[in-house]
């Protein structure tokens, strides 16, 4: 019987053990644990070519969870890798002796997009910090990943150097704070159509940007 080791990293919503998608037809040799790099199709991209390079049937699985909810998929054995984006909860893995650190296989940004009008004038501002002010200060619109997601932990990380908490639920900041369980490329989408602010990673912003972009040609045709 496989003994259950406890963590102090915590679980945020379910934990999916299912392959969201399957790349290569065949045996599944291997199964990676990922959020937003399999939605902009990077993880396809590397699981294909390793597919190509390694010259034999066989498939890789991308099972979809959060950051922190793919390192626990990682220990419960749902999957073989888990590619995560929060280095002090990779490093309590370690400590806890359950995972070793392969190493980084890439990087991403975080960007804030909103409005073109730009309501809050966030595009003057000097600092991230302020930027964020500025929106709390004129209650503009702003979205919020409530879904236990890298992003949604970096972006408190950034209320909390503006010693602004709008997340609590005596913070009085219900009109234009909202909460949101939209996945990335969702949480682009609507926040564009609502011209709400957004925090958000670069990689996914890029990809709804070429996405939009195709679609609107293929519209004018």
């Amino acid at each position: 019987m496989t003994k259950i080791i406890n963590t102090v990293i915590q679980q945020h919503g379910d934990i999916s053990s299912v392959p969201l998608e399957v790349f290569g037809e065949g045996e599944v040799i291997l199964k990676i644990g990922n959020g937003g790099a399999g939605g902009t199709g990077l993880l396809g991209t590397l699981a294909r070519d390793y597919l190509s390079m390694r010259g034999d049937s066989g498939s890789i699985e991308w099972i979809c969870n959060h950051s922190r909810n793919t390192q626990l998929a990682l220990l419960r054995g749902y999957v073989d890798i888990a590619l995560t984006y929060e280095r002090e909860q990779e490093e309590i893995a370690i400590s806890e002796g359950w995972a070793e650190n392969a190493g980084c296989v890439f990087h991403d940004h975080f960007t804030l997009v909103g409005p073109e009008r730009d309501p809050a004038n966030a595009s003057g501002a000097k600092s991230i910090e302020e930027a964020f002010d500025r929106i709390a200060s004129s209650q503009c619109l702003f979205y919020n990943r409530n879904d236990g997601s890298a992003t949604m932990y970096r972006e408190r990380e950034i209320w909390r150097r503006c010693h602004r908490y709008p997340w609590e639920a005596d913070s009085n900041s219900s009109k234009w704070y909202i909460k949101t369980t939209y996945n990335p490329a969702d949480a682009v989408s609507f926040a564009t159509a609502t011209g709400a602010y957004l925090l958000i990673d670069r990689s996914t912003l890029l990809k709804q940007l070429s996405w939009e972009s195709a679609r609107l040609k293929s519209t004018a045709v």
